[in-house]
């Protein structure tokens, strides 16, 4: 029996990590492959350049989340953002990549506005209400019409129009659709805290793990 922790693919909620100690506690965590969440008032300078240097969609991450670790309220929704951050899921693994290379693909052209006046810019939604839910009911099950949000797809219009021709939004913007009211926010390339709106979660994902674990376990006693 081991005697040693791995902690490798997990996560940690780390206050006071906007320097010192405990910003080296979490370049340690890293090191060993474990994705954090830097919850403090602030950064300093050198975690400002430490969190520049991490790759974004490879290995563990890093978010920071600014709030006073002395107000319970605020250190309450430091859990919230790391449940919420961008991670893998089996659930959706191809709907996942797709959209990871999506958002690769429009910031890498970005250069294209000034090499060519081509400007791309992308759009990253939430849950719609389109028919690719409310057609399947087998996909609507994951969806607690009593809790979860759901915008209408003229909500993404707006936000495809505003990021297409405002030019407030530089080349490479990824703008994420997930709130009510039309709040949208810039979906930053490194350190991003991940979907933040609510329409960017579903109540009953338990139910999709339970259908991947299903199918798993046939798979398995397929091959017995």
């Amino acid at each position: 029996m081991t005697s040693q922790l791995d902690i490798k693919g997990k996560g940690a909620i780390v206050t006071g990590a906007g320097s010192g100690i405990n910003l080296a506690f979490v370049q340690e965590l890293y090191k060993a492959g474990c994705s954090s969440v830097i919850v403090d008032i602030g950064l300093h300078q050198t975690a400002i350049d430490w969190l520049s240097t991490l790759t974004k969609d490879i290995g563990p991450q890093v978010y920071f989340h600014e709030a006073d670790a002395s107000d319970w309220k605020e250190l309450e929704n430091a859990f919230q953002v790391y449940d919420r951050a961008q991670k893998a899921s089996i659930i959706t693994p191809l709907y996942q990549a797709g959209k990871s290379a999506i958002s690769t693909f429009v910031r890498c052209l970005a250069d294209l506005h000034r090499m060519g006046g081509i400007r791309v810019v992308g759009v990253a939604p939430g849950i719609i209400k389109s028919p690719l839910f409310t057609d399947h009911p087998e996909v609507m099950r994951y969806i607690d019409s009593s809790k979860d949000c759901m915008l209408e797809p003229s909500a993404v219009a707006r936000a495809m129009l505003a990021v297409a021709t405002d030019l407030n939004y530089p080349a490479g913007t990824i703008l994420e659709v997930a709130d009510l009211d039309d709040s949208w926010r810039v979906v930053n390339m490194l350190n991003d805290p991940g979907p933040q709106g609510r329409a960017s979660w579903s109540s009953n994902k338990n139910l999709a793990l339970e259908d991947v674990k299903r199918v798993v376990d046939s798979e398995k006693g397929m091959a017995d």
